[in-house]
């Protein structure tokens, strides 16, 4: 059934992103996807974030500025946290973040919000919209399957004795799919208990105390796993992406480092896109293996390549193999530092394949794309995500064998150029046969979901709506009690009834 009309007063919206660039951006994003439905959508910064907000939320795509998006910045005690994506990293920024708790009381006292939306990392907000009667829902950037994995793991238990080898899988329980797992996949957190599992253990408490899930996905993937987190956890998984989609970011046409303009000349799905998202790094060793693999493969490729400090020139690039330089030289590669606009290649009709970390926004670029893509998981909850592409939707195949959970560039196993340009060839250059043409044509079914899910009348546009009308209601049972400190909502939003 349809979802009813937008009430006719908007919300005003709070939304607290964490500060690494795949946290952030989605957030901004899910801000956009609100602000064009009519909400008054104010994002919460910090110095060493508040350009790079500014930029992503200035105007849409288009040059048009129908969306508007009020920044607010909280400056922080001490020096800002920098993007690192090692457990002591985060762990660092999560804390420093922290102190931000008491400015973001003052600053929920001093305004009307409607409703706070604020990432999984910065826990304290729940309890800070809780004292002022203010629903919270959580944004966790991940996919509803991911959160499902998580809460089975941490209280279903279903962890092998410690004697299994590392590469032996056991069966997540209670799944609506087969999933299996390796211990070597899982978190070292989960294997062995550190203080960032402490966090982690905290952050889903409070998560629990929250009014709700906002989750970048649709249901065309993540569907039944929506229906099962609800069954696990008692709480409603709104599902409101492809959120790129909403906001208009895959109309940028943005050619940093020439890559749109190069991929214009390549043939049709000819190209593979290598990339490892903004915070993964490599040792050279590896690095080599993949030069050498894209090499062997003699298939063209767009390679973005994380810059390392005081790296600016192709000559500082010692990994790089005579054989993907003459390709280079051929006009058959191209190799980008840093930064491309990843939305724009996945959408460029040269691009045939995406060795990707699996991250879950490049998840969902990739599957609104209809990209398949070649799975490389390397931390986070990478690893249930790439069970999500390759075994349960038939989206990607996964590059080598080797799997191991790390951290950081240390203790990854090595995956050889002969894995790389082995997948490479079973997907792009027509080795994988029938293999090959049913991933190409389930990426084309599921991209198709995907754009009908945004549309009007499609299951995420109809859940904005509803989540929009959960929030109102909830407000109108609560009172008008934003100013002052106030109890917990009576009634939840996960419990409210929506039309439809």
């Amino acid at each position: 059934m349809a979802a009813p009309a937008l009430p006719p007063l908007p919300l005003h919206m709070l939304f607290f992103p964490f500060v690494v660039p795949g946290h952030l951006l989605s957030m901004l994003d899910l801000a956009r996807t609100f602000s064009r439905r009519g909400a008054k959508a104010s994002v919460v910064t910090i110095p060493s974030t508040t350009a790079a907000v500014r930029s992503h939320v200035r105007g849409s795509p288009d040059g048009s500025d129908d969306d508007p998006i009020e920044l607010i910045e909280l400056h922080l005690p001490e020096a800002p946290p920098s993007a690192d994506d090692t457990h002591m990293g985060v762990l660092c920024m999560i804390r420093d973040l922290h102190t931000l708790r008491r400015p973001f009381q003052k600053l929920l006292r001093s305004r009307r919000t409607d409703c706070v939306v604020s990432d999984m990392f910065l826990p304290w907000t729940a309890e800070a919209a809780r004292e002022l009667g203010i629903p919270r829902l959580v944004f966790h950037g991940v996919s509803v399957f991911s959160l499902c994995c998580i809460h089975t793991i941490r209280h279903g238990k279903p962890l092998p004795d410690r004697d299994l080898g590392d590469g032996e899988a056991f069966v997540i329980p209670d799944f609506p799919n087969r999933v299996e797992l390796a211990w070597s996949e899982l978190p070292d957190f989960i294997q062995a208990r550190t203080a960032f599992t402490e966090e982690m253990e905290r952050i889903t408490d409070l998560d629990a105390a929250s009014d709700g899930v906002v989750a970048n996905s649709f249901y065309g993937m993540d569907g039944r796993y929506a229906e099962h987190f609800e069954k696990l956890t008692g709480k409603k998984a709104w599902l409101v992406g492809p959120i790129h989609l909403h906001s208009g970011r895959e109309h940028s046409r943005v050619d940093t480092g020439g890559c749109l303009s190069w991929l214009d000349a390549q043939p049709l799905h000819s190209v593979v896109y290598v990339c490892f998202g903004s915070l993964c790094e490599f040792q050279q060793t590896q690095l080599r293996e993949i030069s050498s693999g894209l090499a062997a493969s003699r298939c063209r490729f767009l390679w973005v390549v994380k810059s390392n400090v005081g790296e600016s020139e192709e000559d500082s690039w010692p990994w790089m193999s005579e054989g993907l330089r003459g390709r280079i030289v051929e006009g058959a590669g191209l190799v980008v530092q840093s930064w491309a606009p990843q939305v724009a290649i996945l959408g460029h009709g040269a691009v045939g394949a995406f060795v990707t970390h699996c991250g879950w926004n490049s998840v969902m670029e990739a599957a609104a794309a209809g990209v398949p893509m070649l799975t490389w998981p390397l931390t986070a909850e990478q690893f249930y995500n790439e069970k999500l592409v390759t075994g349960v939707l038939g989206l990607g195949v996964a590059v080598g064998r080797a799997r191991v959970w790390t951290p950081g560039v240390e203790g990854r196993p090595l995956v050889r150029a002969e894995e790389i340009w082995k997948a490479v060839e079973r997907v792009v250059m027509g080795g994988g046969g029938d293999e090959a043409v049913k991933l190409r044509k389930r990426a084309k079914e599921t991209a198709a979901m995907a754009h009908e899910a945004v549309g009007e009348g499609g299951s995420s546009s109809d859940d904005v709506i509803h989540l929009v009308h959960a929030i109102h209601k909830s407000k109108k049972r609560i009172g008008e009690k934003h100013a002052t400190p106030g109890p917990k909502p009576a009634v939840s939003i996960r419990r409210l009834e929506t039309t439809g």
